[in-house]
């Protein structure tokens, strides 16, 4: 507040003391008398307005200690939550969003100020994996080139990997952007899509993107069946002591095969198969299991590769898994399921790719590029896993 009232009373006083300066090529005149006062004038003033600033500071202390109390309040905006039939749940502003239920599907529409509908719908897929299920969705979206693809841990959880689709406005149309994220759950996927209408202003468009990106972090995935959770997987085993009771357990449908893996001889078992179109029955996921130290079957891990374009694969020992952005090589050592080598590429915003080995950037990027190409072409040359389905009938 002083540097400002300072501020004021110092452009007064070059206002007035440019008065002695309004023809062009003379040198400035002594203030004149009536200049000279109202100079006095400004400065009592200043010092006044000073003076009336001190004795209100007790005030403002006042109002800024209110402050905090007023986030308080504002914090504690009123959250509903959506609990889905099949498990999962959020949480969403009422005053901002509303719930509409469809045929297999529930949208989360912004009902403020928007250029145009704004809204996250949540479609849940029981046949397919997320990758697959994302590519016949941006089908519909025109030119594959447009689309932005990358893949990440969702909403920062390690164990699920989220797969981006984006597509985003030319800037010649009604500022329509489309964001679809899919993850890979209970045996099938679930599908986030979502869009927006831009208007290009801030306080128009921030609060839209604000609700949205509330109603989706605040996903909740649901409980697990806390025995599958125990082991790590969904296969029934117990009591089993070979591998042939585990498959005469299975549910019709499930699918299983055989493979020497590294040094183990190992059972998978996949939640589905589909006609691979080469005379095999193949999957994109297994949990696999083999015979511990006391002869009896135990389960060592899962594997899953992205979509039915790139099913389980071996060669040399070693599972293949992969997907349109990354490829994994497994073993098993001494009892354990043994990533050997695992290369990703993802996209930014302005569609650059960077490259991952095991978890890291990689320093050289154009070898670490290199050697993704190889290993598709490796796992190119591998053998499709070939499993049987179960049916009981």
């Amino acid at each position: 507040m002083r540097r400002k009232t300072a501020a004021i009373a110092i452009a007064l006083v070059l206002s007035a003391a440019a008065v002695g300066c309004s023809e062009v090529g003379t040198a400035p005149a002594a203030p004149a008398p009536a200049a000279e006062e109202a100079v006095e004038e400004v400065t009592e003033e200043a010092e006044a307005v000073e003076e009336e600033n001190e004795e209100a500071a007790p005030e403002e202390e006042a109002v800024e200690e209110a402050a905090p109390e007023e986030e308080e309040a504002q914090a504690e905006i009123v959250r509903e939550t959506y609990q889905s039939a099949d498990g999962w749940s959020v949480r969403y502003d009422p005053e901002a969003i509303e719930v509409q239920e469809g045929d297999g599907f529930t949208s989360f529409v912004y009902t403020g100020e928007s250029a145009g509908t704004c809204m996250m719908t949540v479609t849940p897929v029981a046949d397919k994996g997320a990758v697959e299920a994302l590519d016949e969705l941006t089908a519909e979206w025109g030119d594959p080139d447009a689309i932005q693809s990358s893949e990440a841990p969702f909403l920062g959880d390690e164990s699920t990997i989220g797969y981006w689709r984006v597509l985003e406005d030319s800037g010649e149309g009604s500022g329509l952007s489309e964001t679809a994220i899919g993850i890979d759950y209970k045996g099938g996927a679930l599908i986030f899509d979502i869009l927006t209408h831009r208007s290009g202003e801030d306080e128009i468009d921030i609060p839209v993107s604000d609700a949205i990106s509330e109603v989706l972090d605040s996903f909740d995935a649901g409980e697990v069946d806390e025995a599958a959770a125990e082991e790590g997987m969904t296969t029934d085993i117990e009591g089993c002591e070979t591998f042939t009771q585990i498959v005469d357990k299975l549910e019709d449908g499930r699918g299983y095969a055989n493979e020497t893996v590294g040094d183990a001889d190992v059972l998978l078992v996949s939640e589905g198969t589909f006609d691979n179109l080469d005379g095999n029955e193949a999957a994109i996921d297994s949990e696999l299991f083999i015979y511990d130290s006391e002869g009896v079957p135990a389960y060592i891990g899962s594997v899953s590769s992205g979509s039915t374009a790139t099913p389980l694969a071996i060669k040399d020992g070693e599972i293949y898994v992969a997907s349109h952005h990354f490829i994994t090589r497994y073993t098993v050592e001494a009892g354990e399921l043994v990533v050997v080598e695992d290369v990703r590429e993802d996209f930014d915003e302005d569609g650059e790719a960077t490259y991952s080995v095991n978890g890291e950037v990689a320093e050289d990027q154009e070898a670490a590029k290199a050697r993704f190409d190889e290993m598709f072409e490796e796992y190119g040359a591998a053998q499709v896993i070939g499993y049987s389905t179960v049916s009981h009938e």
